[in-house]
């Protein structure tokens, strides 16, 4: 079953639900008002259901003001790499003025948005995000190439997490829901098959074999044009994963990291501003119970040789900044107190 197929009812789901919520619209207007948020740019049943409860947004230690580095990154543009964070976009929807329709107390994920929660919120994008802060990514190709000169237009706005290659290609293999092992377009678009009591089908290769032609993704990303040609590691060479280092240098705004769930929130939120919620720090598509990147999957002694250097810089552009913003462990603590974590 195909992307093309999902039902539009979660979308229905979503918006109902929101328009049941009540809060005081003129306390809205004004916080919409405060973080340059026209509100005329909505269409009117958006601007008057879904912006009112921008209000509601509880205060924590951090800032709930766009920062000025929000404001000279804006439009901010996702780079979504396959299962590395569907939950971020909680965090960039939650940022001061990025997407003022969007409540706090609502999580982008299966509960609100269906099975495909990701691609239903790019479709609402338009709507409830105000794209002077952000640029929505299309919705039926949410994993977007930024090779060549596609990368143009979003030098300096880009942000990304990044995960450990091997976890990440395992993450792929062990999805319960989505058939990355099969899957010839686009990765992630395909359900996996499954027995009578629902439970996924055993795949027909082993890993090794689906790891080696899954190797690469993240400098597939930054150096291709097009998934139909290839994503595989196979095909890329030490010049594009150095080329894909020289651009997350260059042309990202942030660069968090998958198994460092936590610290990349605060550091996003120190970056950028905004309230630390519980929705940030959630996992909407779990590979395990709990976080997923706080676990390890069992792949024996493979690795992957091009994304293996990128994710290394991809760490040290991390670290860096965390030094540069003063984020540490401790001086996150009220960000954490805020978003309920223990």
């Amino acid at each position: 079953e195909t992307l093309a197929s999902f039902t539009l009812m979660p979308m229905v789901h979503l918006l109902l639900g929101i328009l049941l919520l009540r809060c005081d619209v003129l306390a809205a207007s004004h916080f919409a008002d405060s973080v340059g948020v026209d509100t005329a740019e909505f269409p009117q049943e958006v601007s008057n259901s879904l912006l009112q409860h921008v209000a509601a947004r509880k205060p924590s230690a951090f800032s709930s003001e766009p920062t000025q580095l929000l404001k000279e990154a804006a439009p901010l543009k996702f780079m979504h790499t396959p299962k590395c964070g569907s939950s971020f976009s909680n965090v960039i929807a939650h940022t001061p003025g990025v997407c003022p329709a969007v409540p706090s107390t609502l999580a982008l994920d299966f509960d609100n948005f269906g099975q495909f929660f990701d691609v239903e919120f790019w479709i609402l994008c338009p709507e409830i995000c105000n794209t002077k802060m952000l640029s929505c990514n299309p919705p039926m190709y949410k994993h977007e190439l930024f090779g060549e000169d596609l990368i143009n237009p979003y030098r300096g706005h880009l942000v990304t997490m990044v995960r450990d290659p091997v976890q990440r290609i395992a993450a792929s293999y062990n999805d319960p829901v989505f058939d990355f092992v099969n899957d010839v377009s686009e990765p992630g678009t395909r359900y996996r098959k499954t027995d009578s009591s629902g439970n996924p089908l055993p795949h027909t290769i082993a890993f090794d074999e689906f790891a080696t032609n899954w190797t690469g993704m993240v400098t597939t990303q930054l150096t291709r044009t097009d998934w139909t040609v290839s994503w595989s590691g196979l095909y890329l060479s030490d010049k594009d994963a150095q080329e894909a280092i020289r651009r997350l240098q260059k042309d990202f705004v942030f660069v968090g990291i998958v198994e460092q769930w936590e610290l990349s929130m605060c550091l996003f939120r120190t970056m950028f501003g905004g309230n630390c919620f519980q929705n940030d720090f959630m996992d909407t598509r779990p590979g395990f119970k709990g976080r997923s990147g706080e676990n390890k999957y069992d792949t024996g002694n493979f690795h992957d040789p091009i994304d293996g250097v990128v994710y290394h810089a991809a760490l040290e552009i991390f670290e860096s900044n965390l030094l540069k913003y003063n984020v540490t462990e401790t001086n996150c603590q009220p960000c954490y107190k805020a978003a309920g974590l223990s």
